[in-house]
This record gives structure tokens, C-alpha cells and sequence, in this order.
């Protein structure tokens, strides 16, 4: 997982680059700093 930066002021949702070991391209993903899951494809 690469930090690519955060999507709001008080830093609660961020966006990052992952990439995966089974051939596919790095993916754009955002966050929530209190979610557990995989993230939200953008």
C-alpha cells in the first residue's frame, strides 16, 4: 500500500495505490481510517 494522499480536512478518508500479488495492475483505492475492509475502487 502506497499513501497517495487524504480526501478530507479532518484526515479521515484517504486515497492510496495497492498493488497485489496475482498479475493484475495496481489499483486506486480510498479508505476510511476506521474501516477494516478492502477499500472503495475509484
Amino acid at each position: 500500500m502506497l499513501f497517495a494522499g487524504w480526501l478530507d480536512e479532518n484526515r479521515t478518508h484517504f486515497c492510496n495505490v495497492e498493488e497485489f500479488n496475482w498479475g493484475h495492475a495496481a489499483s486506486i483505492l480510498h479508505h476510511f481510517t476506521y474501516d477494516n475492509a478492502g477499500g472503495s475502487q475509484t
